[in-house]
């Protein structure tokens, strides 16, 4: 049974901006300012990450024109550098790609419910109950699903547009805070790096549409629109957040807090607004939450077809086409990272495992341009190739040489969900790459 193509521009458009606006604007600007200690920089930080995430985006919407079928980054790897690879590649999707950040962010979630909310739930249960709600909205109907999905999206970024608005024009903050600094140490390379990382996991989602590239109506027109506008529109927002953090808060506040937007809610408006901005920031997550949940599991369908995963797994609801198994078994690994993980191990360790396989399919794409040859296929282009690609491959590759040298934690976790996706495809005697 066949994934049916009825998502058009605008909800591809939201699926991009769901998945990028989430856990990380929310919480990792505090933690970024204890390892950088000063704004200016923090502010260079996300614009960086921003440049970085463009360069990714350029790459992705060319590589899906060319395999507008559901899957992402599966599908590209297994099509340009080999089975191994891809297999990998969707090993790590299911298990760091999206049930990491969706435990992320219910974390998260719960931490601002806590704050803001009250609920006399402990934080792990909170966390569980928004996976299984948006678990239970995207095992409906596709269409219905992400109706709800434009429409919680469309309310999150009109409100964080009013919080941004409303921190300069009536917020009781400084712009002095600007030339303050956190300590009087001097910004390392291996700092910089780290807190790419958190820049890099904030940015994650940029590449969402890809994902649903075989129920687009039109892909070869709407993929690339989403991804650039929906990439474009996010890098605007999160610099303009952070101007709104700084002003509001002394760097000296921020440093180590990973509840930066409660923090500068609670100093720009006082302690009712701050409380109500956390339940806000709660209902953001959901979002993400849901954004993520509906995207993941359509690469475990992917490579059930192909037979790189167990077969039971492709199944889609008779009457909702939903990819339910898929979605159970992606919910159940979240929810178990949820009980045994921290949120900082969380973010590294996502971080650094979606820069090596982003990278690599990019050069995946880089191959396939080099075997064409000259010959121009009719597809979306990467701007600005070869440097694009290279410029995105080199930041990439920084980012988790500087970072591993000082979290040791995110880098085994990471070898050992690699190494055990590499087991897994030896008994599954997938075929090696050529």
């Amino acid at each position: 049974m066949s994934l049916r193509q009825t998502l058009g521009l605008r909800p591809l458009f939201f699926v991009v901006v769901a998945n990028m606006i989430g856990t990380g604007i929310f919480t990792t600007s505090g933690l970024m300012m204890a390892d950088l200690g000063d704004p200016m920089v923090v502010l260079l930080c996300w614009a960086v990450g921003g440049i970085l995430a463009l360069c990714g985006g350029f790459c992705y919407a060319e590589l899906g024109t060319r395999f507008p079928v559901t899957g992402g980054e599966y599908i590209f790897l297994r099509e340009t550098l080999g089975a191994s690879w891809a297999f990998l590649s969707g090993w790590t999707s299911v298990m760091v790609g999206f049930a990491a950040p969706v435990a992320a962010a219910a974390m998260a979630l719960a931490l601002h419910v806590e704050s803001g909310v009250h609920s006399g739930l402990s934080s792990r249960a909170v966390a569980l109950l928004a996976i299984g709600l948006m678990t239970v909205v995207h095992g409906g109907a596709v269409s219905v699903g992400a109706r709800i999905q434009v429409a919680m999206t469309s309310i999150k970024v009109l409100l964080i547009g009013g919080f941004i608005v409303a921190g300069f024009w009536l917020g009781n903050g400084d712009l002095a805070h600007f030339s303050m600094k956190a300590s009087q140490g001097t910004v390392s390379l291996s700092g910089f790096a780290t807190s790419l990382v958190f820049v890099s996991f904030a940015y994650t989602g940029w590449n969402a549409a890809v994902y649903l590239g075989g129920e687009a109506k039109a892909p070869a027109r709407d993929l690339p629109r989403a991804i650039l506008f929906g990439v474009a529109t996010v890098v605007a927002i999160y610099l303009l957040l952070n101007i709104v953090f700084i002003y509001a808060l002394p760097p000296s506040e921020m440093a180590g807090h990973p509840d930066t937007g409660r923090l500068a809610a609670h100093a720009l408006f006082g302690p009712r607004v701050g409380g109500g901005f956390a339940a806000l920031i709660a209902l953001f997550l959901l979002s993400t939450i849901g954004a993520m949940t509906m995207t993941g599991p359509r690469v475990i369908v992917a490579m059930a077809r192909d037979g790189a995963f167990l077969a039971g797994f492709a199944h889609l609801g008779v009457r909702t086409q939903a990819p339910l198994r898929a979605l159970l078994l992606q919910s159940a690994i979240a929810a178990a990272m949820v009980l045994t993980s921290t949120f900082e191990t969380l973010l590294l360790y996502v971080g650094f495992v979606l820069s090596l396989f982003s990278s690599l399919t990019v050069l995946g794409l880089m191959r396939l341009r080099h075997r064409e040859r000259g010959n121009r296929a009719e597809v979306f282009r990467t701007w600005g190739y070869p440097v694009t690609p290279i410029l995105f491959v080199l930041l990439n590759l920084g980012i988790v040489v500087f970072s591993v040298k000082d979290n040791s934690d995110a880098f085994w976790l990471g070898v050992a969900t690699l190494a055990a996706g590499y087991l897994v495809s030896r008994l599954r005697s997938v075929k090696p790459a050529v």
